[in-house]
């Protein structure tokens, strides 16, 4: 296994192996406000994000992705615990970064239709150019995705092109999206 594997595979154990409860309840304790579960459901959504980001990044660089559950298993995980938080919460913003990550990995368009919903009220709470652009980065995405190249082989379909990496697109404008 190569050091740049190893190091890919550390960063997956480390992310997957936080303790959000026991991040939630330290911050909660020197807060005055009662939303630990608000505080729970974020740090829990922000913890599936990092792994699908990170498992992303592995599979960009060709590395392993060493992931217990599918990619499409943790946006299901991501978005429940996003759903939990209601556009009320003083930590509603705090959703952007998930929403975006769980939208960009998602082939569902359920999932898009949630997703870009999530966004409109982010948007219409914190009016900022980059909500608006990253929003308009998901659509980009969805669009490239739905344009996969498919032929028929042994008479089945099977894909000879995807879009899949969305990596990709969001480097494509020159904006730093982890910042989101």
């Amino acid at each position: 296994m190569s050091v740049q594997q190893d190091e890919a595979s550390s960063l997956l154990r480390i992310a997957n192996g936080f303790d959000t409860w026991q991040w939630a309840t330290e911050v909660q304790s020197r807060l005055p406000a009662a939303d630990f579960q608000d505080r729970l459901d974020i740090a829990s959504a922000h913890r599936g994000a990092v792994c699908i980001y990170l498992c992303r990044v592995c599979l960009h660089l060709g590395l392993l992705c060493e992931m217990i559950s599918p990619l499409e298993d943790l946006v299901t995980e991501v978005i429940a615990h996003l759903s939990n938080i209601s556009t009320e919460s003083s930590l509603f913003a705090a959703t952007t970064w998930p929403s975006f990550i769980a939208g960009a990995e998602t082939n569902d368009s359920a999932k898009h239709v949630w997703i870009r919903g999530r966004f409109d009220h982010i948007q219409a709470l914190e009016p900022w150019g980059v909500i608006g652009n990253a929003a308009s980065l998901l659509e980009k995405i969805w669009q490239k995705r739905s344009e996969d190249v498919y032929e028929t082989v042994a008479g089945y379909p099977a894909i000879v092109y995807t879009h899949n990496d969305w990596l990709d697109s969001m480097g494509e404008d020159g904006n730093d999206w982890l910042i989101l």
